[in-house]
């Protein structure tokens, strides 16, 4: 009796561990596609916005994530306030919204949850 009682809420709490498994891992995908990204930007010659965009979406696309290009953002000459003297930067930001495998977990009013990378590497050029 006790079984059938506590079953369907450890399955609910198994569940929201594996979603929120899920989300840990693609925010970190997220990161690391910004940092490959703002490496890629870094780099001499100077690439284009489109081609760091491209270069972030590719990456989260060989992990099956499907990032929209508007969706990635690319700051160039971004003066990093930790450096010393100051030095020019290029800062991307890579976002996706996620929709959770159980509907309104955990706690959240429209079952999706926002996801962003962001990453920052000084300009070698």
């Amino acid at each position: 009796m006790e079984f059938a009682f506590t079953l369907p809420i450890m399955a609910l709490v198994f569940l929201i561990v594996i979603d929120l498994g899920l989300a840990v891992r693609e925010h970190q995908l997220l990161q690391n596609a910004a940092r490959e990204a703002a490496r890629f930007a870094s780099l001499p010659p100077g690439a284009s916005d489109a081609d760091i965009k491209q270069r972030a979406v590719n990456y989260c696309a060989e992990e099956k994530i499907v990032v929209d290009p508007n969706n990635v953002t690319v700051t160039r000459f971004y003066i990093d306030p930790t450096a010393v003297p100051a030095v020019f930067a290029t800062r991307i930001t890579v976002s996706y919204s996620r929709r959770m495998l159980i509907f309104g977990a955990p706690i959240l009013p429209s079952g999706n949850i926002a996801l962003t990378g962001v990453s920052t590497f000084r300009n070698l050029f």
